[in-house]
């Protein structure tokens, strides 16, 4: 089956998170006067730039100075060897909120009926070595986000069931190879 690598590439602005979603499919074609197959990637904009939340950021709605940015670590580190009610309690709005920027982040990215469609495809398909999400920056901050929380409409958070690579990549989808060489004889 040909790779098929859903992107969401980071559009760097100052003071503002943005990000654009395009897909590129793998196909296989031979390489002309060799044994070699090339591997042509076809490209597909699929969303207009769209800007989402800082996730470090977002409410974790029990305290007011509570936060992803600090809850997130506590509940990675800590939780799991607090077993008490209040930990409890905690560690289910740290939840929630991951689920709430999750969504709001899925929604603002899959948007279109495209990028739905797409998205309903790969997840269907399950694990593969062929298909995956690609979160594409310059910035680590940006890399470091959670970005398999992505939860789409249907409750399903995207990391359960599709790999996500980190990519660093400079601005600009020049950085994506157009052909790659797959096979040589």
């Amino acid at each position: 089956m040909p790779p098929i690598i859903v992107s969401i590439y980071h559009k760097p602005h100052e003071g503002k998170f943005l990000f654009g979603l395009y897909a590129r499919k793998g196909v296989l074609v031979p390489e002309p006067e060799s044994d070699n197959l090339i591997m042509e990637h076809e490209f597909y904009d699929i969303t207009a730039t769209v800007e989402i939340a800082d996730p470090f950021e977002w409410p974790v709605p029990v305290e007011s100075d509570a936060n992803l940015g600090n809850k997130l670590q506590w509940y990675l580190e800590d939780y799991p060897y607090e077993k008490d009610f209040t930990s409890e309690r905690m560690g289910g709005h740290v939840i929630e909120a991951l689920r709430g920027w999750g969504k709001e982040a899925f929604q603002a990215l899959f948007q279109s009926e495209d990028a739905i469609d797409l998205f309903n495809y790969i997840y269907s398909q399950g694990p593969s070595d062929s298909q995956w999400v690609e979160i594409c920056s310059d910035n680590s901050y940006i890399l470091s986000w959670p970005w398999e929380a992505l939860t789409d409409a249907h409750e399903r958070m995207i990391g359960h069931r599709i790999a996500i690579e980190r990519k660093f990549c400079p601005p600009g989808l020049e950085t994506i190879p157009e052909k790659q060489v797959i096979y040589r004889d």
